[in-house]
């Protein structure tokens, strides 16, 4: 256990920087750094009223009151209320949430991971105690010049580490504080600061400290872990939920929670489902580009292709289709363009018509001869003078000779 007492209204040394930077015309050397002045004399009151009568007086500047309320807030910050502080320092933190005016921390709520990193990593404590009871502490990490102080909970964190700088005869200056870049991770930093303690000419010009805290957590389940994945969201997720709840996208190899399976098993994302749809026969997923229109708008695999034929007159596949004249495939529609061959049954787009009122194809026409008299066409004529004849068109008293 550790006592000190700080000179009552005493201004720290950080303190008086923080003022002294912020004036634009310097103080004498001698100026008396205490909250307020008692007694007579030129320079009595409250530190701003002090700072007002001395520039007005030494250089005709009349500064206004919100400079002079900041000035105050700041003296305020780095002076002592108390003369007679009592604490110890730790480095085992296992009491319970406000024993040290801590009830609200999330050291002991969602972050207590934070404890046993902070632990693990040379982190103490420093606990104050009023007759023997607990009400204010801070965090301490160890800094390549000194220490650094953080977390303050009961008393102000510019008095604790007033009072830290205090014992250890050393001065003290505010900074930003992160860890691993940034303020809100497993190792909470409120505000993002911290004061760094330490010899003034180690710590002078200081601005800024990441604490380089291995401190991942998972953001599923929130437990610390040291072997964490990033997922598709940029979430660190455990391997435990990694195993449970995610899944591995084939297409842009990220873990997603949810997933599809596609054509040959694989699995992707909702992001990369957009480049697949949906076989509608078999109903299957297939790449976009896999996919060919058939009869009705639907889109089938190439696998379900086979089932269609392409109809060469509208330039789609149909379930039902028949095959013309040569060698094509028409749906059912196109065919309405076609005839049957009443001799080979072919279906073709032009046909003759024949003697006895049939229709037959170009291929089949050749097995007919044309009239000369009546111009039709027919299976059987006989030459006369040179001319063929249809039975009905033979000249009369021709002798037609049967062939023995």
């Amino acid at each position: 256990m550790n006592s000190v007492t700080l000179p009552s209204g005493r201004i720290s040394e950080t303190g008086k920087r923080e003022i002294s930077n912020m004036l634009s015309l310097p103080l004498p050397d001698d100026w008396v750094w205490q909250m307020q002045v008692g007694g007579k004399g030129e320079y009595v009151g409250s530190l701003p009223k002090r700072i007002a009568k001395y520039y007005w007086q030494k250089y005709k500047i009349k500064l206004d009151s919100d400079f002079l309320g900041t000035i105050g807030s700041i003296a305020s910050q780095h002076t002592t209320k108390v003369n007679e502080f009592t604490f110890d320092i730790v480095n085992k933190f296992d009491w319970d949430a406000g024993d040290f005016g801590d009830g609200g921390s999330c050291y002991w709520g969602c972050r207590e991971k934070a404890r046993e990193l902070l632990a693990e990593n040379d982190g103490q404590a420093i606990r104050f105690f009023d007759d023997g009871r607990g009400f204010a502490r801070a965090w301490i990490m160890p800094h390549p010049n000194g220490l650094v102080c953080f977390n303050g909970y009961g008393l102000e964190l510019s008095q604790i580490a007033h009072i830290l700088a205090f014992h250890r005869g050393e001065s003290y200056r505010k900074i930003s504080l992160s860890n691993n870049d940034t303020t809100d991770g497993l190792i909470w930093i409120n505000g993002g600061t911290g004061f760094l303690i330490g010899q003034e000419s180690a710590i002078n010009g200081a601005t800024r400290h990441d604490l380089g805290i291995p401190s991942e957590c998972c953001d599923d389940c929130g437990d610390y872990g040291e072997n964490l994945t990033r997922v598709g969201n940029g979430d660190m997720v455990c391997e435990y939920c990694l195993e449970n709840h995610y899944s591995y996208c084939d297409d842009c190899e990220e873990y997603y929670q949810g997933g599809t399976e596609v054509e040959g098993g694989r699995c992707v994302c909702n992001g990369c489902l957009e480049d697949y749809s949906m076989c509608e026969d078999c109903q299957e997923y297939h790449r976009n580009d896999d996919l060919t229109e058939v009869e009705g708008g639907k889109y089938v695999c190439d696998s379900c292709l086979t089932n269609y034929t392409f109809c060469n007159d509208c330039n789609t596949y149909f379930s039902e289709t028949t095959e013309v004249e040569g060698g094509h495939y028409v749906c059912n529609d196109c065919l309405a363009n076609y005839s049957q061959c009443s001799d080979c049954g072919d279906y073709c787009r032009e046909l003759t018509k024949v003697g006895d009122g049939d229709e037959v194809c170009d291929d089949c026409l050749a097995n007919y001869s044309q009239c000369d008299r009546c111009g039709d066409y027919h299976k059987t004529t006989e030459e006369v003078d040179g001319k063929a004849y249809c039975e009905e068109c033979l000249p009369e008293n021709v002798e037609v000779v049967a062939c023995c």
